[in-house]
């Protein structure tokens, strides 16, 4: 059967010559950390039981060495199904040995940096090992380990759903916050031109038909004051002749004279007539420049409330979390595993 901690303990010293070690066969001085029963030899397993090493990611430094500690090695594939959309997350995790009576408790696990092809059968040279618990060189306890990781897994694994009440969309199983919102940008400039585009159409033909009623009433102002300075010139023109065949005839109300004034009159009515027509013309241009002015200032409006409207970064958005079932847990492997430090 398996060798128990002390045989090791006792045949390792039994092989050892006295006296301190010669500089070729010195054990690597360990960092003043605490470290419980480090040993140089690595502990003697059952053959059910083949231990992993993980791998070193970096060098130790000078004068250290690679101090082995006993952990277990849980890995998984978790599937979650939400509306006919399936994903599969990997769990790889370890967690240290602690004392009894909980030797292996998952709620500490951490997540692994490697997988499985990176796990190797012989550690490094020169390394020393922390003596595991006793529980660990039975084989039936792994099988226990497995079914508390199972039981971990499916209190612990979620998978965040994001949904936009807006966009009536949702997130894709496994995808964060950040680009289900990056997503939502795409649709959501799509929905703002389609918006742009339905503004334009509506204000196009008011704005189209004020712009010809501006340009009308602009001819009409124009053509207004060309006639009341022909009137104004004219009524002069009358004035003038009448004044000056009063003072050349003689006779303020000869029939000649009487005439002119009579014209000279009502060139004057005219022109005051004229006059009040540019008025009435300038005011009409007027209010059609400020109805204008108010329909594109309605016009903008109504695309910035587009713009916020379709804003996929400022939706408050719906979160659901999804859980997978106990059947959709497949553990692929649960064993001891030694992680360098």
């Amino acid at each position: 059967g398996p060798m128990t901690r002390n045989q090791i303990k006792t045949l390792s010293g039994s092989t050892r010559q006295a006296g301190p070690p010669s500089p070729a066969t010195a054990l690597p001085r360990i960092p003043a950390t605490p470290a419980p029963d480090a040993t140089a030899g690595m502990p003697v397993f059952p053959p059910s039981i083949t231990p992993l090493f993980a791998p070193v990611r970096s060098s130790p430094s000078a004068g250290t060495g690679i101090r082995y500690r006993p952990s277990v090695w849980g890995n998984a594939s978790v599937r979650f199904s939400s509306g006919g959309t399936d994903m599969s997350r990997e769990i790889r995790m370890v967690v240290p040995f602690q004392e009894a009576p909980v030797d292996v408790d998952w709620e500490t696990a951490v997540p692994a940096d490697f997988d499985e092809r990176e796990l190797s059968k012989s550690p490094v040279k020169n390394a020393v090992f922390i003596d595991p618990p006793d529980s660990a060189l039975k084989e039936k306890n792994y099988i226990r380990w497995e079914r508390d990781f199972t039981d971990y897994l499916y209190r612990t694994q979620t998978v965040t759903l994001w949904k936009s009440p807006l966009f009536r969309t949702s997130s894709h199983p496994g995808e964060s916050e950040r680009d289900f919102r990056i997503r939502l940008s795409q649709i959501a400039r799509e929905k703002r031109d389609n918006w742009t585009g339905t503004m334009r159409q509506k204000y196009a033909s008011r704005i189209s038909s004020l712009e010809r009623r501006i340009r009308t009433a602009e001819d009409r102002l124009i053509r207004e004051k060309e006639q009341a300075k022909h009137q104004k010139l004219e009524s002069a023109v009358h004035i003038g002749s009448t004044l000056i065949g009063a003072f050349l005839g003689g006779k303020i109300t000869s029939r000649s004279n009487l005439g002119r004034a009579s014209t000279a009159a009502r060139s004057v009515s005219r022109a005051r007539r004229q006059s009040a027509d540019v008025e009435i013309a300038e005011e009409n241009l007027e209010e059609l420049k400020q109805e204008f002015q108010e329909l594109q200032t309605r016009f903008q409006e109504d695309l910035r409330a587009g713009e916020e409207r379709f804003d996929a970064l400022r939706e408050s958005l719906e979160s659901t979390d999804l859980r997978p079932k106990r059947t959709d847990i497949s553990v692929r492997l649960v064993n001891f595993v030694w992680i360098p430090v």
